[in-house]
Order: structure tokens, then C-alpha cells, then sequence
């Protein structure tokens, strides 16, 4: 009875994977952002100074450098630990360690001391980190609770019902499935999955309109925050970012980003009117379905309107 139960909960979550939309990830937060100012002992802002993100757990680095205002931001970081550096010609450096959690966006402001011929104290003073209200309601499971908390259908998706608010209810494919395969023998389904495995058919639960910005989509979301290389060719990249565009829901790619125009430089897809956003297919298409890990790659006056909607301070 406790293979069957195992086996029968692989089948339909295997199957479940296969169907669920990408929206359903695309309108979530995986990731946290750290933003400030960075100015020397006197409060002026400093320029250009670089400030840089390190993961303790992983050694993977973001950098980014203050504008004349003094402002800097390093959005798209993987949740964990950090320590977070400064640095600026003619000033000390300064360095804290602070925690990224989901959803978080968490304001920091440095204050540099000059540097000096002479061997002295120095004191460098900064902000406490103060986490900034924004529109996204994140709630953070840890591990504790991962492995300890029971879980009836074997779904990871019941932990999103720890958020304040959040309902989860099987969907119908998920009930669909589990009423027609729940009293099959073990072996009956180790069969199936065997006769699928190897073979190029598309699983009759996925959408094939939808398999190619999903594989590509998803891919991007492991390998950015592991700073990791995934590339992918510019014609499949347009492909799905014309499916994206043209579905509306749950993106609606066309209708929040109409005041702009986007153009793609490897391959040929312009579209909307407006100030441009320019760059590489993939980029576009992390674009269109929420992804703000892609502004670092796209160019033009909408992109720097774009940024100042959800960074500046």
C-alpha cells in the first residue's frame, strides 16, 4: 500500500508539473532587491562608487554603481546571506552583512569617510537596514517547516497556504487525474512511464503552444540567479515572445508595456510605439512575463523610464 500511494503521488505531480501554466510562477517573487544611497562624511552624494553583493553561501557576486545622485540598486538576488561592500576613490570602504528574504526590498545607505595619509580611527556610519513596503506580499517558508509540515496531496504548491490570504484547491486537471489513475496497480504505471519515456510525443496535459516559452522561460529563472549561462537561439526566443505577447493572460505582456516600443536587435520583432526598448529576444521575452533580472541587458530611453518606475527610491 505505501509503494502505491508513493508511485501514484509521483505519477499526478509529474503530470500536474507538465500542465501548470507559466503564469502561475511568472506572477510570483522569488527573488529580493537591495537599494540605497551612498554618499561621503560631509552627506554628499557620491558617483560612481561600486558597490557590490556577495552571497556567503555561494561566492556569486552582483555589482552595481552609484548614479550622480549617489543611488544605487541590485535587484534579482537569490534569497540568503550577504555581505554587501563599498568602495569609492579617496574613501574607505565599508562593508555590512544583512539577509535577503523573498519579496524583500531592503534600503541601505552607506556614508564614507575620507581617506587619510595618517593611520587613525575611522567611523563609518550607515542606516539601520530597513525593509521598504511595496506592492508584493511575500511570505518566506524555511526548511524546518518544509520537512516537518504534512502535506495530504503530496504537493508542493500546499505551502504557498502559509501566505496571509492564500487558498489552494486542486485545479480540475489535478482532480481529472487523480480519479483516473489513483486505483491503478504499481506496476501498471511504472509501465506508462516506461513506454513515454525516450520518445518526442508531448504529454496530451500540455499545452504545445506553450511548451517552448515555458522551457525557455524557466530555464532563464534557474540559471540568472546561479550566474549562470543558458543561451538560447534568437528565433526560438521570438517565437515564444510572440505567443506571449498575442495570449494576454495571464501576462498581459501587450497591455502593461503599451506606452513602449520594443525591438528586438538579433532577430527581427518590433513592436508598440512609445520610447524604445531595445536588446536581445530572450531579454524581451523575460520582460514580457515579469522578469525584472533582464533590464541589465536591454537599452534605450523606455528602459531607463522602466527602471525608475521600480527602483528609485
Amino acid at each position: 500500500m505505501k509503494s502505491s500511494l508513493v508511485l501514484h503521488g509521483c505519477w499526478v505531480l509529474a503530470l500536474v508539473i507538465a500542465a501548470s501554466p507559466v503564469g502561475r510562477v511568472a506572477a510570483q517573487t522569488s527573488t529580493g532587491s537591495i537599494r540605497g544611497v551612498v554618499t561621503d562624511s560631509a552627506g554628499s552624494p557620491l558617483d560612481a562608487a561600486q558597490v557590490t553583493a556577495t552571497n556567503t553561501a555561494t561566492n556569486v557576486q552582483r555589482a552595481s554603481a552609484t548614479n550622480a545622485r549617489g543611488f544605487y540598486s541590485l535587484s534579482g538576488l537569490t534569497p540568503g546571506s550577504y555581505r554587501l561592500g563599498v568602495r569609492h576613490i579617496g574613501h574607505s570602504p565599508a562593508e555590512r552583512s544583512l539577509t535577503v528574504q523573498v519579496g524583500q526590498v531592503l534600503t541601505l545607505d552607506f556614508r564614507l569617510a575620507p581617506t587619510t595619509v595618517e593611520l587613525q580611527e575611522v567611523v563609518v556610519v550607515a542606516e539601520p537596514v530597513a525593509e521598504t513596503n511595496t506592492s508584493e506580499n511575500a511570505t518566506n517558508v524555511t526548511q524546518e517547516q518544509i520537512q516537518s509540515l504534512p502535506s495530504s496531496s503530496r504537493n508542493f504548491l500546499d505551502l504557498a497556504t502559509l501566505a496571509p490570504g492564500v487558498r489552494f484547491s486542486p485545479d480540475r486537471i489535478n482532480t481529472v487525474l487523480a480519479r483516473r489513475h489513483g486505483s491503478r496497480e504499481p506496476a501498471d504505471l511504472i509501465a506508462a512511464i516506461r513506454a513515454h519515456a525516450g520518445t518526442r510525443r508531448t504529454a496530451k496535459v500540455l499545452d504545445t503552444r506553450n511548451a517552448l516559452f515555458d522551457a525557455i522561460v524557466h530555464g532563464q529563472d534557474i540559471a540568472l540567479p546561479l550566474a549562470r549561462q543558458l543561451p538560447v537561439p534568437a528565433e526560438h526566443s521570438r517565437r515564444a515572445l510572440r505567443r506571449v505577447w498575442a495570449m494576454g493572460w495571464p501576462f498581459h505582456a501587450e497591455r502593461r508595456l503599451a506606452a513602449f516600443t520594443l525591438r528586438a536587435t538579433d532577430t527581427d520583432w518590433t513592436t508598440g510605439h512609445g520610447p524604445e526598448i531595445a536588446g536581445p529576444a530572450l531579454a524581451l521575452l523575460l520582460l514580457a512575463t515579469g522578469r525584472t533580472a533582464c533590464l541589465d541587458a536591454l537599452r534605450g530611453e523606455g528602459v531607463d523610464r522602466l527602471t525608475a518606475t521600480h527602483t528609485h527610491p
